[in-house]
């Protein structure tokens, strides 16, 4: 086993922090962070507290738990001028790895095989694959399907993604599917996908429903541009409002939304083989789905009368969907979606204005929380747990990376 497959799957140490009982947020996260600068994308990878992240010239490299401090060259990949990784996603296997980046030739997006035992590194979009564009093609990954297809989404024009799918397992096959406004979110199952069509773009806000067996096979080598083809919607929000999808449910047929309208925000459940909607939460935005499936924490507002996705004064709420209560309420000032539980549900990683990292702790005396400043409060932070719950990563583009190691 060579040592980058060893350093994948190894087992990684502990690192502990105390968490304490404290009442507010004002209290800081007592944490080990490990900063990585000039991070472009990351991912963890899909067991332990490992992750392989590229640098701005085009260099993967793997690190791992608890200290990040060794990184292991895995492969350089040759990029045109003031270009970037943009997206890194693991297999579901973890012997690949699909990354996006521009092609050095004509500098349109790619999606790159990266064998981990084998080293060897694909272009599974060559020039003569389908999927063209009459500028520079812009695309990004949405999920691996069950059946070793890549679904990816590509740019096709304003406020317009068109989703499709290459099989690399096989030589490259490819499938094109229709095109929507917004995000396509795939079940556990990856069978369905929900979509988001948003209010600009090629349909009104609403949600639809994709399945993986919906594509349509186009041949390699095709000259592929035809007319916009819409993603059906199945429902939309009122005028001046719109729904947004939240979760899956572990059943891969039950959706938690958003139903945002001017009257305020309602958390709901679509079953998608019924097509029946329901009211969990008439006052609530930003649902999350406990892994379990069996809580849902939601953005709630401190005045009924309040709209929940306009107001500053607000609440952490936790919903047991067993006794259908409200089981645990704090009030947070500035509390931001989403909301992302640890992989165990002992934790909510939060963001809340001015740039603070909250971590909200659920326990039968209600809910405690520990929070610290991030640096850059004017860009985008995208946060992630590590599968095994240990680390909390807070990635954006100035900062690059950095790491919170705490045990879940």
């Amino acid at each position: 086993m060579n040592t980058i497959l060893r350093l994948l799957v190894s087992v990684f140490l502990i690192l502990t922090i105390s968490l304490g009982t404290a009442s507010s947020a004002s209290d800081s996260l007592r944490s080990v962070e490990k900063s990585i600068r000039g991070v472009d994308a990351y991912a963890w990878v899909p067991t332990g507290g490992s992750l392989i992240y590229a640098t701005n010239d085009g260099t993967l490299w793997s690190t791992q738990g608890p200290d990040f401090a060794t990184p292991i060259r895995i492969i350089k990949i040759a990029l045109p001028d003031e270009q970037k990784i943009k997206q890194i996603v693991w297999s579901p296997d973890g012997q690949n790895i699909a990354v996006v980046a521009p092609r050095l030739n004509d500098r349109w997006d790619t999606i790159l095989l990266f064998n981990i035992k084998t080293s060897q590194l694909r272009d599974l979009l060559p020039p003569g694959a389908p999927f063209g564009s009459p500028g520079v093609r812009v695309l990004r990954i949405s999920s691996w399907l069950a059946d070793g297809r890549i679904a990816f989404v590509q740019h096709c024009g304003t406020g317009c993604v068109g989703l499709h799918a290459v099989q690399p397992d096989t030589g490259e096959r490819y499938w094109d599917f229709c095109d929507a406004s917004g995000s396509f979110f795939w079940s556990p199952t990856k069978k369905n996908a929900v979509l988001e069509n948003e209010y600009s773009g090629v349909a009104p806000a609403a949600l639809g429903l994709e399945s993986a067996s919906d594509g349509v096979a186009v041949p390699r080598g095709a000259s592929y541009y035809r007319p916009r083809r819409e993603c059906g919607s199945v429902f939309q929000g009122v005028a001046r409002g719109g729904v947004h999808f939240n979760a899956w449910f572990p059943d891969g047929e039950t959706v938690l939304f958003t139903d945002a309208n001017p009257d305020g925000s309602e958390t709901m459940l679509w079953n998608t083989e019924s097509g029946l909607r329901t009211t969990l939460v008439a006052r609530g935005s930003s649902g999350a789905l406990s892994p379990d499936g069996r809580y849902v924490a939601f953005i709630a507002p401190v005045h009924e009368s309040a709209i929940t996705w306009n107001s500053k004064r607000v609440s952490l709420a936790i919903l047991d969907l067993r006794s259908k209560k409200i089981v645990a309420s704090k009030k947070i000032p500035n509390l931001q979606g989403p909301l992302q539980w640890s992989p165990s549900a002992s934790y909510l990683a939060i963001l809340a204005g001015d740039c603070k990292l909250l971590l909200a702790r659920f326990t039968p005396a209600g809910i405690d929380l520990r929070g610290t400043r991030l640096e850059e409060p004017d860009l985008y932070h995208e946060l992630s747990w590590s599968p095994d719950g240990k680390y909390l990563a807070d990635w954006n583009e100035a900062s690059g990376l950095k790491i919170f190691s705490f045990n879940d």
